[in-house]
């Protein structure tokens, strides 16, 4: 830590205090837009060995880089930008993380409080400028050596903890710097100034641990769920994003209950599953005649986030089951047709084990059958059609994708039509692979 303890500059020291910290909780991936007023906070990410980077000029693109990045690792991703119009470039990202519920750690620099309404070049309002959009947001001051280290490592180890709460999202740090921005020397701080530092100087542990607890689905706290799920006598799964390690969970308790599973493009049972029990054409197949006539549904158990298909809430808001059961791993409404009776907040996984273990196996109903026969049909009748195609169509590079897709490949659909086809005519039997989307805003 000598590198701090000996920095030319208030500035260069902040800015590594922040960096050191923010990589001790295991953020250490830096998203870089060049710029003048970011500069400190840029050195100190040069000068930490431990720091990954990516720099990019285009504040926008950055942004959604690092949302990639936490929405495919789950872990959180840091922004640095200059002043200005750059920390309004990135609001797009932030809003779409915001809605999907991902860690993002956003440092924007800033002129000092001297230069603020005054027609300064490149200053604008950043306070507050994400609004509701970000989970926790700060105006640091100006570095001053009045202010004592130790608090710019508990505000950052704030920062982390709120961006990873229930429910995670983007947490903003407005950074103030004022000249110099370079590393130049000035004079040295007092060795006091670290007094209070000893113990993290010496270790590689952050300032402040903060410990999460995991709020388990306790069984016996929720007899009355299972209840629920034992009186519905033609029920549905229906499975939107959920993580690819609890797929295996749905199944066990779809094949329990014996019900069909509807799943979304983005659910990990869409591509790839051969199992009986998922219906792949159910966006088809909820729109037929024969499907509303044979089916008599008196509950939903929907998993996961929002349905793809426009299809699935038009047929739920028509039909409104008896009993619609939610399950998501946050606090949040989702429930759009307002038909939800029954919430459980907890990650599905969890509750699929839970719940599985209480509940007696019940025979094949005819609904599930049905439900089966119907999606082969549609499957089939898709596959005729297309065939009759003198010209590339959509539809048919949809299903060249999902048959084509190399095993452990990664797919990323775009917004509007190509999620939505992707949902209806992909093959079921390609391979299984992740599927990505930013489905928060639908932002195009």
């Amino acid at each position: 830590m000598k590198e701090i303890i000996h920095s030319p500059n208030i500035n260069i020291l902040w800015a590594q205090l922040i960096v050191e910290e923010l990589i001790r909780q295991g953020v250490d991936y830096f998203h870089i837009a060049p710029g003048s007023r970011s500069a400190p906070l840029a050195i100190a990410v040069a000068g930490n060995p431990r720091a990954k980077t990516l720099v990019h000029y285009d504040e926008r693109g950055l942004g959604f880089h690092a949302l990639g990045y936490t929405s495919a690792t789950g872990k959180p991703a840091a922004i640095i930008t200059t002043s200005g119009t750059a920390v309004a470039n990135l609001f797009p990202a932030v809003i779409e993380t915001f809605k999907k519920k991902l860690p993002l750690i956003i440092l924007t620099a800033d002129r000092p409080p001297e230069l603020r309404y005054t027609g300064a070049n490149q200053t604008i309002d950043q306070v507050g400028i994400f609004g509701k959009y970000v989970r926790f947001q700060l105006d640091l001051c100006c570095p001053t050596s009045e202010i004592s280290p130790e608090s710019i490592l508990t505000t950052i180890d704030q920062l982390v903890h709120q961006s990873q709460a229930n429910p995670p999202g983007p947490v903003h740090l407005n950074c103030m710097f004022r000249e110099p921005l370079a590393p130049m020397k000035q004079k040295g701080f007092s060795a006091g100034y670290f007094r209070n530092l000893k113990k993290w100087l010496s270790s590689n542990e952050p300032y402040t641990r903060y410990v999460r607890t995991v709020g388990k689905f306790i069984s016996h706290e929720n007899r009355n769920v299972v209840s629920v799920l034992e009186e519905i006598k033609n029920g549905i799964i229906v499975v939107g994003k959920i993580k690819k390690e609890e797929s295996a969970a749905v199944l066990r308790l779809a094949k329990r209950l014996n019900w069909p599973v509807f799943p979304d493009i983005t659910s990990s049972l869409r591509l790839g599953n051969s199992s009986s029990h998922v219906i792949p054409y159910f966006a088809q197949i909820i729109a037929h005649p024969k499907f509303k006539k044979g089916a008599q549904i008196d509950g939903v158990l929907h998993l996961g986030g929002r349905i793809t298909t426009r299809r699935w809430y038009d047929w739920v808001e028509e039909h409104r089951p008896q009993h619609y059961i939610t399950v998501l791993n946050h606090p949040l409404r989702n429930d759009p047709s307002h038909v939800v009776n029954l919430r459980v907040q907890s990650p599905t996984g969890e509750f699929c084990q839970a719940v599985t273990g209480q509940l007696k196996s019940r025979k094949a109903q005819k609904f599930l059958k049905h439900c089966q026969n119907l999606s082969q049909r549609a499957g089939q009748s898709i596959d005729q059609f297309l065939a009759k195609q003198s010209f590339l169509t959509e539809p048919q590079v949809v299903q060249a994708v999902s048959d084509l897709i190399p095993e452990n490949s990664g797919l990323f659909l775009g917004n509007s039509l190509p999620i939505r086809e992707m949902d209806l005519f992909a093959h079921s039997n390609g391979n299984d692979v992740i599927v990505g989307a930013n489905r928060g805003a639908s932002g195009i």
